[in-house]
């Protein structure tokens, strides 16, 4: 007997309540999705790509620069200047396919080809370079802009479709903080209530108010929820750890601190306005069909391109000359130079097999945007069945909870009055314990579900 009361009273020491270290502070979800907005590296690295993209419709708008060009040929021998040649001209690309072109010749010396002498002060040219069939309706210069702006677009929904992917895990891991830190809480609760009731049982068990026996019973429920609690604080740590891997200020990785904590009671629905409103989904909004649908864009103009080839390659070149160059310069409509140029492939067999298989690629690419219009559609009826069936399923959870926490009261008055025991009171928290886990996991699920649907619908997260 005297053991045993050496046992409880030094149970009453070794069993004293958890201590808290360090202020708590509140890690807000909207803080943790700026900071990962602003300083992932994945969402810089994708905003990096479509600056490429801009500076590469820069580079295709460059296609129609005006070009500014010279040149000089010279011949001396024995003392006989046999020819100086010198050109300057300027040519100007347009959208149309004309070509506008101004050009100064001079030519000196005692052996100057006939075909390139000019009067005492040069000779200058303004004319055009028009083509007839192939290049006029349609070219690489025209295409080369074209396909840069559709790019310039699919890098931006790129951008938005990696930034929503890095956002909706990001959530997720969040979510999991949540679950494993409210776990730690209840755990954490129901062990400083498991080590109080023990000393309260070990004083009256001293004073041979109840049997020494039940102190054992305490004892081991205080062990067991140490336990949990140890393995809610490591599963916390792991969510922590996990959340880490997505905050990042200026290329250095941050770590979360012991003493901050995830913002509870958060509802993944609020972080998009509407999101719940958005039932009637419309395919050709979403993001990946959108991308889709820029490669169809982008394949039809190189379909205009490969038809394009098909024309007969037919240019004329026509130059007004004049000898004087004024304000008011004068062209004799006399004085000109002029040629045709001409060039035709005669079985077109390459041309023709470009053509086929740009067709293929736009048939390709539309079964591939149907099939995903399709699929995204039915995946996002199934989310919403889940999210649906998780609400109710909270609901039912948040009964069951409450209910047994009434039970819990009640067999604790119970047992104060002496009509209960410890092993009642024991089984009561434990299925309170299991009731309120169940009810965090579903939580956890509904958020996740959420998640989900954000990642489908793919709409702009606050």
């Amino acid at each position: 007997m005297k053991a045993i009361n050496f046992i409880c009273f030094m149970l009453l020491f070794v069993l004293t309540p958890i201590k808290v270290t360090g202020q708590e502070e509140i890690f807000g979800i909207d803080e943790y999705l700026a900071l990962i907005k602003k300083h992932h590296p994945v969402i810089k690295q994708a905003n990096l790509k479509l600056s490429q993209a801009e500076e590469k419709l820069l580079k295709a708008r460059g296609l129609f620069d005006p070009k500014l060009g010279g040149k000089v040929k010279q011949k001396d021998f024995k003392g006989t200047g046999y020819y100086d040649l010198w050109q300057g001209e300027i040519k100007i690309p347009t959208w149309f396919g004309v070509e506008l072109q101004s050009q100064y010749n001079l030519a000196e010396g005692y052996y100057v080809n006939p075909q390139n002498i000019t009067p005492e002060e040069g000779l200058w040219s303004v004319g055009v370079s028009l083509p007839l069939a192939k290049d006029l309706l349609y070219d690489d210069r025209r295409n080369a802009l074209k396909q840069a702006k559709i790019f310039q677009d699919s890098e931006r929904i790129q951008r938005d479709i990696k930034t929503n992917e890095i956002l909706t895990k990001a959530l997720k891991a969040y979510s999991y903080w949540i679950l494993y830190y409210e776990n730690k809480q209840v755990y954490k609760t129901f062990l400083e209530n498991a080590i109080i009731r023990n000393q309260g049982v070990v004083k009256k068990a001293l004073a041979g108010d109840i049997p020494t026996i039940d102190t054992l019973e305490t004892h081991l429920f205080v062990k067991n929820q140490e336990l949990a609690f140890n393995e809610a604080k490591l599963q916390e740590q792991k969510a922590k750890l996990v959340i880490s891997n997505f905050l990042w200020v200026e290329n250095v990785p941050l770590a979360i601190t012991e003493e901050l904590v995830p913002e509870s009671n958060i509802k993944m629905a609020q972080l998009v306005p509407n999101l719940i409103g958005l039932n009637n989904f419309q395919a050709n909004q979403h993001p990946q069909v959108q991308l889709l649908e820029n490669d169809l864009t982008a394949q039809d103009y190189n379909l205009r391109l490969k038809r394009n080839n098909l024309l007969p390659d037919l240019r004329i070149k026509y130059n007004f000359l004049t000898e004087h160059w004024s304000d008011q310069p004068v062209f004799n409509e006399k004085d000109y130079t002029f040629g045709v140029a001409f060039k035709f492939p005669l079985f077109l067999r390459k041309e023709r097999a470009d053509v086929r298989i740009a067709k293929y690629e736009i048939e390709k690419i539309s079964y591939e945007k149907s099939a995903l219009a399709y699929r995204l559609e039915n995946d996002i009826k199934a989310q919403r069945v889940l999210i649906n069936t998780q609400i109710k399923q909270l609901e039912i959870l948040q009964e069951i909870v409450d209910g047994s926490e009434t039970l819990v009261k009640a067999e604790q008055r119970l047992f104060a009055l002496g009509e209960s025991s410890i092993f009642l009171i024991n089984s009561r928290d434990n299925k309170f314990i299991e009731n309120r886990i169940k009810l965090n996991k579903v939580k956890n699920k509904l958020n996740l579900a959420y998640a989900e649907l954000i990642s489908l619908l793919q709409p702009k997260i606050d």
